[in-house]
């Protein structure tokens, strides 16, 4: 079946025909758009990925305290490892992706020992907790690959593109079809890197946004919304409707146009649809960026990094580690020296003198430089010579927001082109 025939893959479901799902009638309506039919019943060959990245975000806690887990296990504790409530969104959302036919190749669970060293990977926990929702066979286990030494999410980055660099030879550079699946507030971090790697054609999409989509989706299971929902909120009593139970633990406002669904049109394709999963900066002016969250009822009812006031420093943070991508080229560019291909590296150094002409002049980079003296230039920019961005907290001026916006409109645009 040739990728331009028009025909489309099976829907790939959990379904179990002698279990009755529960459907739309038991949700509270919202508006008079059908919201479970959001979902392409059937997903066209062109809309699948040759791998999905799932950005872990850190640290691994301790069950009972939601702290750390190195501090938690102070003094002789015993710790419970457990991933935070973004982790355990994202693994979900994966699931749910992959059962729907978005993906065709490996899925990458980012994410290092962040608890601590004498504790799991982010990664590995990532990796078990979606088999605990979904199943064993959700994806064969050649095609799970946990980053689990990766020390931040640029090096996690660059060690994935290895890897698919290993496995596809096929496809032109910058040209994979790739499914980034972050945090809400992560996905204006996520493209501006993407962009920055040279990668013209990917997806980024919330986790939350896909967890919305799922619970109005009808095809879903019963049974696998109540392994969700225990999965999900743990620590909280179970409603005897999971959808809803999804639904109110990740805010819903029951505003069906923040999923573009009053937009929704019988000419919609897949392809439109699933651009909807992509949702507008969540970085704003660098002021904004909380008001998001503000409603979300699960940070007002727990403790430890899951409490109201260290979700807001995240916030913040994620805030200052965007302008640090899009102001500081010496917080990143030192990570490209860990690209491997030769052919990529002079592709990502193409794509950014497309950008900033200056910018490789300013670290003694030319481009006919072979690829192991751009390493060396660049190499100390990743440890010795790589600049910080201050995490005091300030507001974004005017040139960092325009800065910002001007990357993702860049990087849109190349996209759009390829």
């Amino acid at each position: 079946m040739s990728e331009g025939s028009g025909e489309f893959l099976p829907p790939v479901l959990i379904q179990d025909e002698t279990e009755q799902s529960i459907g739309p009638e038991n949700i509270a309506p919202v508006s008079t758009v059908e919201m479970w039919d959001f979902i392409p019943k059937e997903i066209p060959l062109q809309a699948q990925h040759t791998a999905m990245i799932c950005y872990g975000q850190g640290p691994v806690i301790d069950k009972e305290s939601k702290t750390k887990a190195e501090i938690a296990g102070q003094n002789g504790k015993k710790v419970q490892e457990e991933i935070n409530t973004w982790g355990r969104t994202i693994l979900v959302a994966a699931g749910y992706l992959i059962k729907k036919g978005l993906l065709n190749g490996d899925v990458f669970f980012s994410g290092g020992q962040t608890g601590g060293s004498a504790y799991q990977a982010e990664s590995e926990l990532m990796a078990t907790g979606m088999e605990q929702v979904w199943g064993q066979q959700i994806m064969p286990e050649e095609r799970m690959h946990r980053k689990d030494t990766a020390t931040n999410t640029l090096d996690n980055l660059a060690l994935t593109l290895n890897t698919l660099d290993k496995k596809d030879t096929n496809t032109p550079l910058g040209n994979e079809k790739l499914l980034l699946l972050c945090a809400g507030f992560h996905t204006s971090r996520t493209k501006i890197m993407a962009g920055l790697f040279g990668l013209q054609n990917v997806t980024v999409m919330s986790a939350e946004e896909v967890l919305k989509l799922m619970a109005h989706d009808s095809s879903v299971t019963q049974e696998t919304l109540v392994n969700a929902t225990r999965y999900l909120m743990p620590e909280q009593n179970q409603q005897t409707n999971p959808r809803q139970s999804i639904l109110n633990w990740i805010d819903e406002r029951t505003d069906p146009s923040k999923l573009g669904l009053d937009r929704v049109t019988e000419t919609d394709t897949p392809t439109d649809r699933l651009a909807r999963l992509e949702p507008a900066s969540y970085v704003g002016g660098g002021t904004n960026i909380g008001q998001r969250y503000e409603g979300y009822t699960q940070f007002e009812n727990t403790q430890g990094e899951e409490a109201k006031d260290p979700v807001k420093v995240r916030l913040r943070n994620e805030n200052k580690f965007t302008e640090g991508l899009a102001t500081i080229p010496e917080n990143w560019i030192g990570y490209l020296s860990k690209i491997e291909k030769n052919d990529r590296l002079l592709h990502i150094v193409q794509n950014l003198r497309s950008w900033k002409p200056s910018l490789l002049e300013e670290f003694g980079v030319n481009l006919l430089d072979n690829p192991d003296t751009i390493r060396t230039k660049l190499a100390p920019y990743m440890q010795e010579k790589r600049r910080y961005v201050s995490l005091d907290w300030t507001p974004w001026g005017e040139e960092t927001s325009t800065t910002v916006d001007g990357l993702l409109d860049f990087f849109a645009t190349i996209r759009q082109s390829s």
